[in-house]
């Protein structure tokens, strides 16, 4: 027996890169597109779990519930595409930024634009992570079972069905996150560049380097990226907001060991 289809007729927001599928499912469906994240969409139909709706390019097609929010934007159907990432011309961390989207770990917005100042999540950074580092697409997940189950996770303040779970799961599962001492992630919290710092150590399996009892925890991780010269130059402290521009440029410099480009040096 298949779920009823009722129909909808409303505008949404993708809030995460959704994979648009012939039909409402992910085994046996086709992936039609790929949607990036901020592209206004329609909602023509709901079933259990997915929404059937159309792009601005006029593909349409079924995602997951949780990739979507509804908006009170406008669709436009019409609209000329333009160049990608255009906005990212001539920016300080432009070949990053251009060889992570090469290799499909970042995605622009549906506006063409990848917004390098904008700072980055906790969970959006954990996804390039996990993605970069473990090669891992949902999409292909073999676990065989309900990967947007947030069993098996100890944080209190992550909810199941979020787009971000299992990228969570593996991370955890690597030891490359651990949550604060409430039990809690925050996930939608901005990350600062002490603790991208400790995810990126762990992540690529760089040797901690021991600091003085009177350091500051984070010292130990700060250290051996500074040592390689892996961190950005306009990184000036330890509690500064991570950038998108920034994390391409931590990214590119980790994956192809990249000594030779100017760096920050945040501990004497």
């Amino acid at each position: 027996m298949q779920d009823p289809v009722y129909e909808k007729d409303w505008n949404a927001e993708v809030t995460t890169g959704a994979r648009l599928r012939d039909i409402p499912c992910m085994e046996g469906s086709v992936v039609l597109t790929t949607i990036p994240v901020g592209e206004i969409i329609h909602v023509i139909a709901v079933t259990d779990g997915w929404y059937k709706i159309e792009t601005s390019k006029g593909t349409v097609g079924w995602v997951g519930q949780w990739l979507i929010t509804p908006t009170v934007e406008p669709f436009n159907s019409e609209s000329g595409p333009k160049e990608a990432l255009y906005d990212i011309s001539g920016h300080i961390y432009e070949s990053a930024i251009r060889y992570l989207a090469n290799k499909l770990i970042v995605q622009g917005y549906s506006d063409q634009t990848f917004k390098p100042e904008k700072t980055v999540n906790r969970v959006e950074f954990v996804k390039i992570i996990v993605s970069a580092v473990y090669d891992y697409n949902p999409d292909f997940d073999v676990s065989g079972y309900d990967i947007f189950d947030s069993f098996g996770l100890p944080f209190s303040d992550i909810e199941d069905h979020s787009w971000y779970l299992p990228y969570l799961r593996i991370a955890y599962q690597n030891g490359l996150i651990n949550g604060y001492p409430d039990g809690t992630f925050k996930p939608n919290g901005t990350i600062n560049i002490a603790e991208a710092s400790k995810i990126l150590v762990n992540a690529f399996k760089l040797n901690k380097q021991p600091s003085g009892s009177s350091a500051p925890w984070y010292e130990q991780y700060i250290k051996p990226l500074q040592s390689r010269g892996y961190i950005p130059p306009t990184v000036k402290s330890a509690g500064q907001f991570l950038n998108r521009g920034e994390m391409a440029e931590f990214m590119w410099r980790l994956m192809e060991k990249i000594h030779n480009r100017p760096f920050s040096q945040l501990i004497k």
